[in-house]
Parts: C-alpha cells; sequence; structure tokens
C-alpha cells in the first residue's frame, strides 16, 4: 500500500486511494462531478488497491500534457 496517512497513522484504505486520483467513488462525489459512481461494491480491498495502482490525480496528468505541449512550440 501506500503511505501513511500522516494524522491517522495508517495507509490508505482502497476507496482512500482510488478518491485521491478524483474518481467518484461515493455518491457526495458523484454528484459534485456529474459522473455515475464507480461500481465497485463486490470488489475486495485487494482489488480496489491494485486499480489504484500507480495512478495519477487528472489534474498532474493535464500539467504534465501542458508543459509538454509548450516545450514542444515551433523555434522561430
Amino acid at each position: 500500500m501506500l503511505g501513511p496517512v500522516q494524522d491517522m497513522r495508517r495507509c490508505l484504505s482502497g476507496l482512500e486511494m482510488l478518491s485521491s486520483l478524483a474518481l467518484p467513488v461515493t455518491p457526495q462525489q458523484s454528484a459534485a462531478a456529474g459522473a455515475p459512481q464507480l461500481q465497485i461494491q463486490d470488489a475486495s480491498e485487494r482489488a480496489l488497491v491494485s486499480a489504484a495502482g500507480n495512478g495519477m490525480h487528472v489534474a498532474c496528468v493535464a500539467a504534465a500534457c501542458l508543459v509538454a505541449l509548450v516545450a514542444l512550440s515551433p523555434r522561430q
């Protein structure tokens, strides 16, 4: 699992890992995102952790793409 949550001194759960990647895993997150909730009720904790894997937050991916596009601008 990922590193411990500093305040609670424990590792993140699978749902917390998926939530940190901006995926709608709760009804509240689903409503806020205007997206359907992930259907993960039958998944084991190990499967959730595996699904979160080594993912990146959507904003981080967007920033990396933006940097790549700026770096590839034509030279004059």
